[in-house]
């Protein structure tokens, strides 16, 4: 009945509540959810793959608000699981030269078995590496999946003319952003909230597809009697990635 619902945009409905989340069902036995949110996964993909196909669909609505164009140069900041899926994502759409920021050994790690072009961002400059990597241009489309300030402060200066900048992490205290480079360059900061309609059926495209690998995204499996470990070991960002628990 909200005023973005009736425009069709219900993933930022003024009452939205995620099933599992803001309602009950994560982790219960049974969980009723309304029949249009319902994917059949087809037998080329694992239970695994479908457990991780959420988390997709947050990379393919980030990826996709960024409206990158072939040849596009993309960077992410952040190689946890969001930033890593948008990564893949970009990488995966078209002919885009794709850069990945991080600071943690392991995650930086991760990103490279993916096949990915990772800088240590604790190590180099992130502004002289985004401008050898795009002969000085800027990166045509810039995506926040780090949620920091020290990252947020960049993202206009690593972001060339007409570039888009997209936050797809939640950032829990503020930054101080510089917006004269903005002006000059007339660059677009836009925020992005989980997944629109038809996101969550292209993600689940890219894996039926085989277009896209989640294999490298899942650190960690644990059966349901192990559930406290697995959320232990998911409250350390360092040495996990996506933790699932297998229902029995």
């Amino acid at each position: 009945t909200c005023r973005p619902c009736r425009g069709g945009n219900r993933h930022v409905c003024r009452n939205l509540r995620l099933l599992g989340v803001e309602t009950h069902g994560g982790f219960a036995e049974f969980a009723a959810a309304p029949v249009n949110k319902v994917f059949p996964l087809a037998d080329s993909v694992s239970d695994r793959e479908g457990a991780m196909i959420e988390p997709l669909a947050v990379a393919v609505h980030g990826v996709d608000a960024g409206k990158p164009s072939p040849g596009d140069s993309i960077v992410v900041f952040g190689a946890g699981p969001i930033g890593l899926l948008c990564a893949l994502v970009a990488r995966t759409w078209g002919d885009h030269r794709v850069l990945l920021f991080e600071r943690d050994g392991e995650r930086i790690a991760r990103a490279r078995n993916l096949g990915l072009e990772v800088v240590d961002s604790s190590a180099a400059d992130p502004v002289e590496a985004v401008m050898d990597f795009t002969g000085g241009e800027g990166a045509d489309v810039t995506i926040d999946a780090a949620g920091v300030p020290a990252v947020g402060s960049l993202l206009i200066p690593v972001t060339g003319i007409k570039g888009r900048i997209v936050v797809v992490a939640l950032h829990k205290s503020p930054c101080e952003v510089f917006f004269r480079q903005l002006s000059y360059g007339e660059q677009t900061i836009l925020g992005t909230r989980i997944y629109a309609a038809g996101d969550f059926a292209r993600a689940l495209r890219l894996v039926e597809e085989k277009r896209i690998d989640l294999s490298g995204i899942n650190s960690h499996s644990f059966p349901w009697s192990g559930i406290q470990e697995a959320f232990r070991v998911a409250r350390d960002p360092s040495a996990s990635c996506k933790v699932l628990v297998e229902l029995p």
